[in-house]
Formats: C-alpha cells, structure tokens, sequence
C-alpha cells in the first residue's frame, strides 16, 4: 500500500521581489516555491526602486531580492541608500545579468547578503541563499544586541563604580576629621 506524502509547511517568508521584468519576477518566485515546498512564501513585488523604498517605509519582509538595474535607479545604489537611512531590517540578495566581480563586491561592501548572476540561477542556489542570508542576517543582529547589551552594561558598571568611589571619598572625608584630631592631641 502506498502512503501519500502532504509536506507541512514549517514556516512562512515574505520575500520581496524589486526587478522590473515581470519574467524575471515570475522566475524566481516559481524557482523558490518549486525547490522549497516547506515554506509557505508570500511575494511582494516592486517594479521599481520607488516603489520597494515605499514599500520598505512600512513593512519589513524577511528578505529582499534585489535587481541590479531597476528603471529609476541602480539597485546598488538603492542598496546604499536603504543602509544609510537604516529603512531595512532583512538580508538584500543582488540579483544581476551583468555579474562581475567589481559588482558582487561593491554589492557586499554596500550591505548585500548575496549576490548572484542571473545565469547561474536555480532554485536551489536562490533558496539556499534565501536561507543562508536570513541565518547570518539573524546572527548579526543577535551579536549587535548582544554588544548593546554589554555596552549599557559597561555604563551602568561605570556609573556604579563612580557612586561607590563617591561613597568611600565622603567616608575618607569623615574619618580624616577624628583621624586629624587625635594626631592633634
């Protein structure tokens, strides 16, 4: 007897999509749902870099795939723009027909979590680095927490400190007087 097989979905991602071609869009949401049936995408498209800036304005996907050349301006320089006015919050994945090494690395050095050359996309390529970026994207933010953290912590130690010195400065004070005294006689 055969036993069908449904897969669960373990989990839900909105991804948002900024290319202007509407084939390429297609492509990669067929490609991420195709090679991962245990996630439940939503796709959320822009068709320019106006549009994914308004978009971003108010809502935060779990990653962003980002076109290269958009009809209003570079990605890389939308890219730039995002992390300098701290408006995203997920990875940024560059996605680009012009794939150099010039590219992915100014991608990388402007905040990209990956890139990849059209022509050496496949589903599999594109949701493991789906995955890849939004584990590392997490990691970044669990470690700049936690530097938060023991940066206020310093603080407080610091200001703790300075009220204990305080405290034995005004004890030094009174004991100097009777100290003084005695010496005095």
């Amino acid at each position: 007897m055969l036993q069908k097989h449904s897969f669960e979905k373990l989990r839900k991602l909105q991804i948002l999509i900024v290319d202007d071609n509407p084939g390429d869009r297609l492509l990669y949401q067929t490609m991420i749902t195709e090679s991962d049936p245990t996630t439940d995408y939503d796709f959320v498209i822009a068709d320019s870099a106006s549009v994914a800036m308004e978009w971003l304005g108010s809502c935060q996907p779990d990653c962003v795939l980002l076109d290269y050349i958009l009809p209003d301006r570079l990605g890389l320089d939308l890219l730039k723009d995002l992390a300098s006015q701290d408006l995203i919050k997920a990875p940024v994945i560059m996605l680009t027909g012009f794939g150099d090494e010039a590219t992915a690395v100014s991608a990388m050095q402007s905040g990209a979590h990956g890139y990849i050359p059209k022509r050496d996309l496949d589903g599999k390529k594109l949701t493991k680095t789906i995955d890849c970026a939004i584990k590392a994207h997490a990691e970044m933010r669990v470690l700049a927490d936690s530097q938060a953290e023991i940066h206020a912590r310093n603080k407080s130690l610091e200001l703790k400190y300075e009220q204990i010195e305080a405290f034995y400065q005004g004890v030094l004070g009174k004991l100097k007087g009777p100290v003084n005294a005695i010496k005095d006689i």
